[in-house]
This record gives structure tokens, C-alpha cells and sequence, in this order.
């Protein structure tokens, strides 16, 4: 009897240790397809600076979840598109909001662009920073930065703001579009 007890808890052991090894090998793995692994801001001045670079087989890519290798981070990306808008002498403030197909921006222009041209030059800003398959849409009324705003706290998940952002759209498309260089039709 002791020996059967023993066999277990050492069939036992042996297989908790094996299911340790495995999460390491998921961990390395994990860190393998990282391409910031080796991100040393502090110590690396020039990370800032350097190429983009990445290599992988299909096996290290094989176990990842689809949502981990297609996510974005939207937030960093209306920064970007807010802040390359504004490089243009043309804006005086652009507020930017990016959902999981769309992106809305508002801005206040002075004179020294038209509608059009202000429109155009928003949404082909975008357009350099995003997949091909989003929508973008743009304003120059002001009220817009406002609405835009009121969903800066939503989830792609919320069926109400999901109504509330139709509806903006719809009164952003009221507005000049710029031309759509990109797209084709």
C-alpha cells in the first residue's frame, strides 16, 4: 500500500514539474516575439531612432491568441494623429478619436486654409498612420471636439455610445471630407 502511495505522489510531483516547464517554455516563447524585449530606454538613447525589425516562424506565432498579434493601442494612436494634424500651421486645436474602424477628428482651423483644405489634410494625416480598412471622418466644427470628448472613456464593446458615435458621424459628414485619395470607390 505504501508503495502504491508513494508511486502516486511521485507520478504526482513529476507531473507538476512538467507543467511548470511547459508555462517556461510559454514564457520564453512569450518573450521571444516580443520586439520590445529589448527596449532599454534609459540606456539605449537611440531606441527612439532605430529601425523597426521583427522575424518570426509560424510555430512561435502559432500559440498566440489572434487578439494579442492584431491589437493596437487607440489611444497612442489619436495622440499621433492629433499631433501630426496640429503640425500643420493651418490647425489651432484637433481632437481625435479612434474606435476599431473609425476615426473622428475635430479640429479648429484659422484662415490660413479653406474647408476643403483643412479636411483633406486631416484625413490623409490619418490615413498615413492606419490600416486601409478604417473610415475616416472629419470636422472643422467645434462643437464636434465636444462630442468627440464626451466618448473619450467608451469601449468598442458599448452598444450605446456605439449609437452615440453613429449619430456624430452622421453630423460630421455634413461637413467637408477632404479628398478621398486612398479609398477606392
Amino acid at each position: 500500500m505504501r508503495f502504491i502511495m508513494l508511486t502516486i505522489i511521485i507520478a504526482f510531483l513529476a507531473s507538476g514539474c512538467s507543467m511548470n516547464r511547459t508555462v517556461t517554455d510559454q514564457e520564453k516563447n512569450a518573450q521571444e516575439l516580443d520586439p520590445t524585449k529589448n527596449h532599454l530606454s534609459k540606456e539605449d538613447p537611440e531606441w527612439d531612432s532605430r529601425l523597426g525589425y521583427v522575424h518570426y516562424t509560424r510555430g512561435q506565432v502559432a500559440n498566440q491568441k489572434k487578439q494579442e498579434i492584431s491589437s493596437f493601442d487607440r489611444n497612442q494612436l489619436a495622440d499621433q494623429i492629433a499631433r501630426l494634424v496640429l503640425q500643420n500651421s493651418g490647425f489651432e486645436q484637433v481632437a481625435a478619436l479612434v474606435t476599431d474602424r473609425e476615426v473622428l477628428i475635430a479640429y479648429q482651423k484659422n484662415e490660413r486654409l479653406t474647408d476643403e483644405q483643412a479636411a483633406d489634410i486631416a484625413k490623409q494625416t490619418a490615413y498615413t498612420l492606419l490600416p486601409r480598412f478604417f473610415e475616416v471622418y472629419v470636422s472643422h466644427n467645434e462643437n464636434h471636439i465636444r462630442s468627440i470628448h464626451s466618448l473619450h472613456l467608451s469601449t468598442t464593446n458599448d452598444s450605446i455610445d456605439n449609437q452615440t458615435l453613429q449619430q456624430i458621424i452622421v453630423e460630421m459628414k455634413r461637413y467637408p471630407q477632404g479628398l478621398d485619395k486612398t479609398k477606392t470607390e
